[in-house]
């Protein structure tokens, strides 16, 4: 009976001392970081490559050692069932606490995230999940919704510019792409001359004849649910701006830095001795400003203030004597 009683006492110890090293593991462990959040980033807040979430989080709430962050994501690959395993992302140093995911195909792919902290005494407990789906924030409607409402919803989001002789594409989507058993149907309600849609996938094609300024709608709707949506933008046509006969990039490797810009960009490019103009222009194709510049054989390079500018999407084309080009420029406030 004693030696019954002390092997009782012996495991209650044993097994007292381990919850007990537990607590202090856990507690000598960092903390979950805090107050995690996703912005997604497009072509209307600077974000020029497609879409990427930037995430952030607060740093070190409980001012523990951290020596990094684990950046852990999901692909939610079947709407409404939110399947799938968390797998490491990126690992981040200990004064980041902004991750901007821009490889991440956001657009047409839904994904989850969370930020843990890893010490010297292990990795932290996952911080508050975030989502994003179709290069939006994720809202909590959609989840078990992807055969309701919201099918017909147009998610992308159309080129502004076009080039005269140069065809103009865009393909119109929606969230009805990702379903089996809904399908869009679009079409032109307004349009220039020429324009085409294909009314199953979506795609536009154009090639512009005019310089010009057109406005574009588009609509699309989803018959076996009875949704409709619509989505109207204009397009600047511009055409060979004077001077310019060849606008192959290859043929004076026009650069621009940095672009996005806001305050002043650097303009590139390989030239010829002589003449050229720099111009910038609108999306309306109006002619802001024009800067003549002597060139010499070779790279040449123009520091141009468009601190003046407002926000949003600008050609700068150069162009004078010898052949020249155009770029887009993005100006974000």
């Amino acid at each position: 009976m004693h030696n019954l009683n002390f092997r009782r006492l012996w495991f209650l110890a044993v097994l007292a001392l381990l919850i007990c090293e537990g607590a202090i593991a856990q507690r000598s462990g960092p903390s979950a970081p805090a107050e995690l959040t996703i912005e997604i980033l497009n072509p209307d807040n600077g974000f020029f490559n497609g879409y990427g979430a930037q995430l952030k989080w607060q740093a070190n709430p409980a001012r523990q050692e951290v020596q990094a962050y684990n950046l852990y994501v999901k692909s939610i690959q079947d709407w409404g069932s939110g399947e799938g395993e968390f797998s490491l992302f990126r690992t981040v140093e200990t004064n980041q606490t902004m991750i901007t995911a821009a490889d991440l195909e956001i657009v047409s792919k839904a994904y989850a995230y969370y930020v843990t902290a890893v010490s010297h005494a292990g990795e932290s407990e996952p911080s508050n999940v975030v989502s994003s789906a179709c290069g939006r924030p994720w809202n909590e409607g959609d989840l078990g919704q992807y055969n309701g409402s919201g099918n017909g919803e147009i998610i992308t989001d159309p080129e502004q510019n076009a080039y005269v002789g140069e065809e103009y594409t865009y393909d119109v989507g929606t969230f009805a792409e990702y379903s089996t058993e809904h399908k869009a149907v679009y079409k032109l309600t307004h349009a220039p001359e020429g324009m085409q849609i294909d009314e199953s996938s979506g795609k536009i094609r154009w090639i512009p004849e005019q310089e010009g300024r057109y406005t574009i709608v588009v609509s699309a709707s989803v018959p076996s649910l009875n949704e409709n949506a619509r989505q109207v933008w204009d397009i600047a046509v511009v055409g060979k701006v004077a001077g310019i006969e060849d606008r192959s990039l290859r043929s004076t490797n026009l650069q621009l830095f940095p672009n996005p810009a806001t305050e002043q960009v650097t303009v590139q490019f390989n030239a010829t001795a002589g003449k050229e103009l720099v111009k910038v222009i609108d999306s309306r194709g109006n002619l802001l400003e024009t800067l003549g510049i002597e060139t010499t054989e070779g790279v040449n390079s123009l520091a141009l203030d468009v601190s003046s500018l407002s926000a949003g999407s600008y050609l700068i084309a150069v162009g004078g004597t010898n052949s020249g080009v155009t770029i887009p420029l993005h100006i974000v406030r």
